[in-house]
Formats: C-alpha cells, structure tokens, sequence
C-alpha cells in the first residue's frame, strides 16, 4: 500500500474509496463463497467486515495490503457468525413447510429431484462436506484459503494472525483428518 493510498484511506476520499469496495468485495464474496455463505448472509457479513474496518481505520498502519485486513476482520466475523447461529434453534413452523412443499390435496407442488440423480451429483461433494465439519475452524479456514482460494502462504498468516510454521501444523492436521474421515467413509460405503 502506498502512502498516498494510506492518506487517501484515512481521508475517506469517495472515489478512492469506491474503487476500494468494487476492487475488493468480489475477493470477500469468493472467502465466503468459499466457506459456503451465500446471499443476504455474505452481504451481512461483508457489511459488518466493512464497518469494524472503518471503526479501525485510525489504527490501519498500512503495513499489510487492505485486503489481507479485510479478510481477517471477515474470517473472525464468520467465526462470531457460526458461534451465533449454533445457539439459535429453528423457530420454523412445520405447518408452513408442508404447505409450501404440498398442494392442499397431497401433492407435491414441484416435483423432486431423480433421488438417483441427485445422489450421483451430491454424493461426493457431501462426503466432502461431511468430512469437512470435522475440522476445527482453524484447520478448516486454512485449508479453505490453501487449497480451494489458492492463497499465498503469508497473506493466510495475515488472515489468521499465524506464523507459518502454526500454518503447516494445522494444514498437515487437516489433510490427516479429512484422509482419514474420507478413507472410513468409503470403507463404511463399500461394506454396506
């Protein structure tokens, strides 16, 4: 970042600052993307990403790229996120869920997927999915960026505020475990 860019940022020039969010909110869509937060969820967090950002802009030194800032702020956001979210518990009613899948005389208003179909289609992808939950957060959030967001080693030490060596531990982990879960899934698979 240069000092003009720093300058500007803390000046809160318009036009510095609208090519700031359209250069950087497609990269936050892609973290959470990633991550599988979607719609009016990712547009939450991204809001939120932005606005301790610029509750912490006087604290910005400029020392890391203001995208590797953004990203940590969002990753701990998904993380306050996933932790509110596991305290709710649903409060939707089965009644408008019927009748939203059923017309009044019994029938489906849209037909299902080919279970066979959707199961060739998701069958891999949730094993994957499956086996992905088993991580801790830390050890998925970085493999995520590792593997799937094909991040630089140092801009996901940035992001998770980790030394490169804490990285290697967590994504060696994390490949470990997600072998081992898709290695027992396949054999309870194949002795069923």
């Amino acid at each position: 970042m240069t000092e003009l860019d720093l300058k500007l940022l803390k000046a809160r020039d318009p036009q510095f600052l609208d090519r700031l969010f359209r250069d950087t909110n497609p990269y936050l869509l892609k973290m959470l993307g990633a991550r599988q937060v979607y719609g009016s969820d990712a547009e939450e967090l991204v809001c939120q990403t932005w606005h301790t950002f610029f509750e912490k802009i006087d604290v910005f030194e400029g020392r890391s790229e203001i995208r590797t800032y953004l990203g940590g702020i969002l990753i701990n956001k998904i993380r306050e996120s996933r932790r509110a979210s596991d305290r709710l518990v649903s409060e939707e009613d089965p009644d408008v869920i019927m009748s939203n899948a059923f017309t009044p005389d019994g029938w489906w208003k849209q037909d299902p997927e080919d279970p066979q179909a959707l199961f060739d289609h998701k069958e891999v992808g949730s094993l994957i999915q499956k086996c992905l939950q088993g991580l801790s957060p830390d050890q998925r959030d970085a493999f995520m960026m590792k593997e799937q967001e094909e991040k630089e080693t140092s801009e996901i030490c940035n992001i998770l505020g980790i030394s490169s060596t804490n990285l290697g531990v967590l994504l060696f982990r994390a490949k470990e475990k997600l072998r081992k879960c898709m290695t027992g899934q396949l054999n309870e698979g194949l002795s069923a």
